[in-house]
């Protein structure tokens, strides 16, 4: 399946929109929660969804991302998908609930038992939301993903506050994100043409396993690798430090996350659609590595920058001691979008083996900073430290196979973002510079971001950045359809 242009600028747009607004939605409404609720209630939820996303990562095992990347499908592929995701969320929600009580012993929390069991219920909204994504992503219907997830985000968002508001602590958090689940399935279940029907093929199954069983592996190895974080922090500190942890990264992961998810689930169906032209592939590859560089940079750069007086103003004082996780992870997430485009790519030409294979071995090297800086180090902020470092080793390994696959250079994809980088740390230590004004805090907030916007406008006009000309071509094109349709 072939896209047209505008069908790539006009998806673009709506799930841009979408991720800022339901990212957007989120930050607004963890500002309040964090207000609201006392430090380690974001701790035990934190160890709450280090098992259910494992669970969902083994639930979608890759079959999602075959629907999508497959070049013919049809009902049958879309049921089959489905109702394997079903069963194996009937399984791993027993296996959580018979594990309960066995994980509340290991933390020493006996109310876990309930929080897990209560939680685990999300599982049997994946197989849904999975498959929908992936009829949703190949068929470009990013304007009525856009209506789900900003409802259910609204939604759940209330939920959880009027809930805190009450005094429920951890169950408003389990309550904001079940009625988050639930609502982003049922509205979307509503807009799109696909329903389960009765048509399963063991054939179909096994040519979308046969692809999708390497980035199952992928997704639980990246999955452990992530929440081994949040295990280990848990158990050996406490849940005050995991709080602090994890609220540090919530900020810059969100905010990477909006534009790296939009950016994505729109190349990679069109990427999967060109995967037999190579030139086609690096083209697209190089304006996703420019864009991503070119937005993503400033904002992190100037988010480490500010974020001593962002914790302050925004989630009080009680916070400040997650403002260095929050600047270490301005550092991790700012690669994450390169590293994305390299692995879509390769996604999207059909070489999961290769996904897999990088993906063990990226892990495998992060996996042992964690335990070597945890067990080695009494104070979880050399986690934190480590896994920013092991980042730019990420990115190499990466762009190594893309050389013979695509003909896109560690060299060049480091050339395409270096301008980006230098502008970007130029402005940070400006930015950072200027906390030591001692004014008013919320002066000093302002100041820093202006002066941050203006720093990377000016550089950027002044060195004449080439993403510039096409982002003025994509507002161009933007104006003139809207002119031509008055």
């Amino acid at each position: 399946m072939k896209y047209k242009s505008n069908v790539v600028i006009k998806s673009l747009s709506y799930k841009f929109i979408e991720q800022l607004l339901t990212k957007g939605t989120s930050l607004v409404i963890g500002v309040v929660l964090a207000r609201l609720l006392d430090v380690d209630t974001f701790g035990v939820v934190a160890i709450l969804t280090v098992f259910t996303s494992l669970c969902n990562a083994i639930i979608e095992g890759g079959l999602s991302t075959s629907l999508i990347q497959k070049q013919d499908v049809d009902d049958t592929d879309y049921s089959t998908v489905f109702y394997t995701s079903v069963a194996l969320a009937v399984f791993l929600y027993g296996a959580l609930f018979a594990a309960a009580p066995i994980i509340a012993d290991v933390y020493e929390m006996p109310q876990l038992t309930a929080y897990l069991r209560v939680i685990g219920l999300l599982l049997f909204t994946t197989p849904f939301n999975a498959t929908q994504l992936g009829y949703v992503y190949r068929n470009m219907l990013f304007k009525k993903l856009l209506i789900s997830t900003v409802i259910a985000s609204v939604a759940s968002g209330t939920v959880g506050i009027v809930m805190a508001l009450w005094g429920m602590g951890v169950w408003a958090l389990i309550a904001q994100h079940l009625t988050n689940g639930v609502l982003s399935v049922l509205v979307l279940f509503v807009q799109i043409p696909w329903k389960p029907k009765k048509l399963f093929s063991v054939r179909r199954l096994k040519e979308h396993f046969s692809y999708g069983w390497k980035l199952l592996v992928s997704s639980i190895t990246e999955t452990v690798y992530v929440d081994l974080q949040a295990l280990i922090i848990g158990k050996k500190y406490t849940d005050t430090d995991l709080a602090y942890y994890n609220r540090g990264e919530t900020y810059p992961k969100t905010i990477m996350t909006s534009l790296n998810t939009a950016v994505q689930s729109v190349m990679l169906p069109v990427l999967s659609a060109e995967q037999d032209n190579r030139d086609a592939v690096k083209a697209i590859m190089k304006k996703s590595v420019s864009l991503s560089a070119f937005l993503l940079f400033p904002v992190m750069a100037g988010f480490a920058g500010v974020a001593e007086n962002f914790v302050t103003i925004i989630l009080t004082d009680k916070w400040l001691l997650c403002v260095p996780y929050l600047q270490l992870a301005c550092v991790t997430y700012a690669i994450r979008p390169i590293n994305s485009c390299n692995l879509q790519a390769i996604k999207a030409i059909g070489r999961s083996d290769i996904f897999l294979a990088l993906t063990l071995i990226k892990k495998g090297i992060g996996i042992g900073i964690i335990l070597l800086t945890a067990f080695c180090f009494q104070t979880p902020m050399a986690i934190a430290i480590g896994v920013a470092a092991f980042a730019p080793v990420e990115l190499l390994i990466n762009a190594i196979p893309n050389r013979k696959l695509v003909g896109y250079t560690l060299f060049e994809q480091l050339r395409d973002v270096a301008l980006p980088m230098i502008m970007s740390l130029v402005m940070f230590i400006t930015v950072n510079a200027m906390t030591r004004l001692s004014l008013n805090v919320w002066l000093e907030l302002f100041l820093q971001i202006g002066a941050g916007v203006l720093i990377y406008i000016v550089l950027s006009l002044l060195f004449k950045v080439n993403i510039l000309n096409d982002l003025k071509k994509l507002v161009k094109t933007k104006l003139g359809r809207k002119d031509a349709s008055k």
